[in-house]
């Protein structure tokens, strides 16, 4: 092994070590905070001047993944991502031996992962949770209609609509004894939906419930689509 990269081979082993041990728990919703600070320690590590020596791309890479982790995607518990640190253990995993054999890797190999590292932070931003979104209001609270039609005004700066039971858009009285139910996307996390919800005046309760297909589901924002709810409830909350 060439001595030069001695010192940075045995950092490598071990952030090939803590890539793998994240890997498994990333499709694990309730484990994220743990796989967001695992990620944030790699990207540290990554900082390293001995692994600069092995490729300058390996600093980027950390500020990359430190930028990822921080937007608290969906991605973050999506097989695109455990797929990412995935290949990234792979590719790192290559690299070490390489250096154990002696050789010399390629620097632009971390630029390579840097670049669909980036690309997965662009995608983040894209990705939102389905939720439902269930709320009631206090018994005795006549003025129903308009408590809801503030808590859609407020959820709207964060959610895109898919469907509203009533439709208070297309309703002028609708019944609101059993409270109302809100399907959305959005990239906020259910305690933020909540805290949006609880703040409206005469509500009771709320329930937030994010949907799921198989282990996870990752929806990409939907585009602009004339005549949908989140078209009508958008004018309705305008006019």
């Amino acid at each position: 092994m060439s001595q030069s990269f001695s010192k940075g081979h045995s950092e490598l082993v071990q952030i090939i070590d803590y890539i793998n041990q994240t890997i498994p728990l990333v499709t694990t919703g309730s484990r994220k905070a743990d796989v967001k600070q695992m990620v944030i320690t790699v990207s540290e590590q990554m900082k390293s001047e001995d692994l600069n020596q092995i490729s300058p791309h390996f600093r980027p890479l950390g500020t990359t993944l430190k930028i990822l982790v921080g937007s608290d995607s969906p991605l973050l518990t999506s097989v695109t991502f455990q797929g990412f640190l995935l290949e990234m253990a792979e590719t790192l995993s290559e690299i070490s031996e390489l250096i154990n054999s002696g050789g010399i890797p390629d620097p632009a190999i971390i630029q390579d992962l840097r670049t669909n590292g980036e690309f997965l932070i662009k995608l983040a931003g894209r990705m939102l949770y389905r939720y439902k979104i269930q709320v009631y209001f206090e018994p005795d609270y006549d003025a129903k209609v308009l408590r809801a039609f503030m808590l859609a005004k407020d959820l709207s700066k964060v959610v895109r609509f898919l469907n509203v039971t009533p439709d208070i858009s297309q309703q002028t009285n609708p019944n609101l004894d059993n409270g109302i139910t809100l399907e959305v996307l959005s990239a906020s996390s259910p305690q933020e939906l909540n805290d949006i919800v609880m703040n409206v005046l005469s509500v009771e309760s709320c329930q937030i419930f994010i949907e799921r297909k198989e282990s996870n589901v990752i929806y990409l924002d939907p585009p602009y689509i004339p005549g949908s709810v989140d078209d009508k409830m958008e004018k309705y909350l305008n006019e």
